[in-house]
């Protein structure tokens, strides 16, 4: 934890190291922990982060190491607690875990401002309140009520628990009897090794919730979890941050921690600023969010309803398994090698391939060997003859083409039809790369808008139970709570539309790339920040977008890089070679002859009956003859067919030219447009981040107001819906 914290310390420092001939303060503040733990490394980050953003442009904030880290005892804590509060030069001090809550308040007086972040139950650890503040001198803190009433309840829907059993180490014992629902559950207290805690549970339990243990590593987490699953215990952890160690569920928020370290940079600030430590609210209220990992619930035999996944996040469901894990590049070229569309577009190309062989057929030698049998009337056959009244003879024929006009023309003109199909196998493919990017953003849109939905659901139900409470102390009536009931089922309603959308947006991702339809597929998301807000990937352009010169100039590059690149201009301008190349050859048809030479062989191997035997004294007839020839051929009239096909080729050379102007005009068109779509989604970007920020400190500061019944519900309404 030490090398956490220096480079926290790094994080605080460096601004200050940055701005060392500024007038800011130097303040210097340090921690006192009740030993190493996973738990306080991760809110200790989240508070090193918080109080960089929301201070360091007014103060240098120091962080100062203490000598010792504390080992789990109430001496280390008071130990680093007095170490702190002698140092003259820490000004703040911050207290994290059970044992630092309680050491500070049996403190009668405290010599310095302490912050205690995260405290449950304070004044059930000793802490003193009054009204909303310590009312203590030097003491601030942020204090929760500890409810697992909810845990229990979910647990018992989810997987009929009725033995509940409520896993906590030893250092707990003195304050859990006291937390709200703990009463109608066993509690099992053990040392904080992997072993002790799994013996301690009854063999009688049927469910198990898991109490913020915060001496366990991360790998005795896992080890832990790892042996409650093979005991097929169904499972719930107060921290959601044990679900990815291997926990079944969670119904608190992950933004809770974060949360809390925004507040306690917060009251350090106002500490800092003048106020008095002892005057800053101390309540905190929890948000609930309800967590689900579907491979560990899969694990213990826990199937979830479609009625309980409806407002649940769901983490390390199947679909999420690394092979079914693609990002945009792998989905695009995933498309190119399986689509069925795609597929279809090339064997159309194929096929024109081989009909270039066929049109070339005709310019190669052409042979031709026949064997066949003749009987020949015998009236009118000549003694010693060459023809016999019965005759077998085998023919051997060649001939080659010297010129031929209306063969090259074909040859060529399907050549240069072939290249514009390459070029629209080319179009199809871009196209399919499109369809593949659409399909997945389509899938990425779809969860996003569930995730929305679910999270308006949560907002609701937050503000019904305010609703709830305001009926309670007389200030809202029925109907306000009957309005917000509306309004949660509406919500409701719009998240069963949302988890559709999602299953058909996955399904056609699916039918573009060829798989079954109800293959798990999980799109890779983009980062998002600290805030939940999505972060842009790398862009190279929107450089060129700041100012009008810059924007002309990259409009006009685009459009130029768009037609050189476009594999449709190139199909028509090859489609139009094709019909150019048609139209000459029928003009060049009309007087030039075509020139073949042609020859063979024949063999009369077999003669009978009258003819095959020459008179007595006469030369008996050669079986083997041949002959060669040269000949030219020009057709004299074909009823103005010839000419006619020149001119409708000169038609088509004239309407592909037309076609490829509008394919450039098209191009330049949709180039322009898209790249001012461009720009002002890349403005708006900035802009909508403010607006969100801004939207979420009203929403914050409303709902604030209406807790305290100084707005109507409308206006949280809303906020809420917006």
């Amino acid at each position: 934890m030490r090398l956490l914290w220096l480079s926290i310390l790094a994080l605080l420092i460096t601004p200050s190291l940055l701005g060392a001939q500024s007038d800011k303060p130097q303040v210097k503040v340090t921690a006192v922990f009740d030993g190493p733990s996973p738990v306080f490394d991760a809110v200790t980050e989240d508070l090193g982060r918080q109080i960089r953003t929301q201070l360091s442009d007014r103060f240098d904030v120091v962080l100062v190491p203490l000598s010792f880290e504390g080992d789990w005892t109430a001496e280390g804590v008071e130990r680093q607690l007095e170490e702190a509060y002698a140092d003259p030069d820490i000004s703040v001090v911050f207290g994290f875990g059970y044992l630092a809550v309680r050491a500070v308040a049996a403190r009668k007086t405290l010599p310095k401002p302490t912050i205690l972040p995260f405290v449950i139950e304070a004044q059930k650890q000793g802490l003193p309140r009054r009204g909303d503040v310590s009312g203590k001198r030097n003491l601030s803190y942020i204090s929760e009520d500890f409810d697992i009433t909810d845990e229990a309840d979910w647990l018992t829907k989810v997987a009929g628990s009725k033995h509940i059993v409520f896993l906590a180490e030893e250092s707990q014992r003195d304050m859990l009897p006291t937390v709200t629902g703990a009463e109608r559950l066993t509690i099992a207290y053990a040392d904080p090794t992997v072993e002790a805690l799994l013996a301690a549970i009854p063999n009688t339990a049927d469910g198990l919730i898991i109490s913020a243990m915060r001496q366990l590593s991360i790998q005795d987490r896992e080890r832990l979890l790892d042996g409650i699953t093979k005991r097929r215990l169904p499972n719930i952890a107060v921290s959601p941050r044990w679900l990815d160690q291997g926990a079944m569920m969670s119904i608190r928020s992950p933004n809770n921690t974060a949360r809390r370290a925004q507040r306690a940079a917060l009251n350090l600030d106002l500490i800092l600023e003048g106020r008095p430590a002892a005057q800053i609210h101390v309540e905190f209220e929890e948000r609930q969010e309800l967590l689900f990992n579907m491979e560990a619930a899969r694990a213990v035999g826990v199937r979830l309803t479609f009625e309980v996944l409806l407002e649940a996040d769901v983490v390390h469901e199947e679909e999420a398994a690394e092979e079914n894990r693609i990002h945009m590049g792998f989905a695009m070229k995933d498309a190119v090698e399986h689509n069925l569309d795609l597929l279809v577009s090339e064997k159309f190309v194929d096929a024109g391939e081989e009909g270039v062989k066929v049109d070339r057929g005709p310019l190669l030698p052409q042979g031709q060997l026949q064997t066949g049998v003749v009987y020949q009337d015998p009236d009118r056959l000549i003694a010693g003859g060459q023809i016999a009244e019965w005759q077998a003879t085998t023919f051997a024929r060649a001939s080659q083409s010297l010129y031929s006009e209306q063969a090259w023309t074909r040859f060529k003109g399907r050549k240069l039809l072939q290249e514009g199909r390459e070029y629209g196998y080319f179009t199809d493919v871009l196209d399919i790369m499109l369809s593949s990017g659409v399909s997945y953003v389509g899938v990425l849109r779809a969860e996003a808008e569930a995730r929305i939905q679910r999270k308006n659901i949560q907002l609701t139900r937050e503000y019904l139970e305010l609703a709830r409470v305001r009926l309670e102390i007389g200030v809202a009536n029925a109907s306000e709570l009957y309005r917000w009931q509306v309004t949660l089922a509406e919500n409701q309603r719009a998240v069963v539309d949302a988890r559709a959308f999602v299953g058909q947006t996955k399904i056609e991702l699916n039918r573009v790339l060829n798989r079954p339809s109800e293959r798990p597929i999980a799109p890779i998301d983009l980062p998002v920040d600290d805030a939940g807000r999505t972060l842009p990937p790398e862009d190279p352009i929107g450089k060129y977008m700041a100012d009008p010169w810059s924007f002309e100039q990259l409009r006009a590059f685009m459009v130029r890089e768009g037609l050189r690149n476009s594999p449709e201009a190139r199909q028509i301008e090859a489609r139009r070679a094709a019909q150019q190349r048609i139209k000459e050859g029928r003009a060049r048809e009309l007087w030039l002859p075509d020139f073949f030479v042609e020859g063979g062989i024949q063999h009369d191997f077999w003669r009978d009956g009258v003819g095959s035997e020459a008179p007595a004294g006469s030369v008996q007839p050669d079986k083997f003859g041949w002959d060669v020839g040269l000949f030219l051929a020009i057709p004299l009239s074909r009823g103005g067919s010839g000419v006619a096909d020149m001119r409708q080729s000169a038609i088509l050379v004239e309407r592909l030219t037309a076609s490829f102007d509008r394919v450039e005009q098209n191009i330049d068109t949709g180039v322009r447009t898209e790249l001012y779509s461009a720009a002002a989604a890349l403005a708006s970007v900035g802009l909508t981040r403010k607006a969100a920020e801004a939207a979420a400190n009203n929403l914050e500061l409303v709902t604030d107001l209406y807790r305290r019944g100084k707005v109507p519900h409308t206006t949280t309404f809303w906020l809420c819906s917006s």
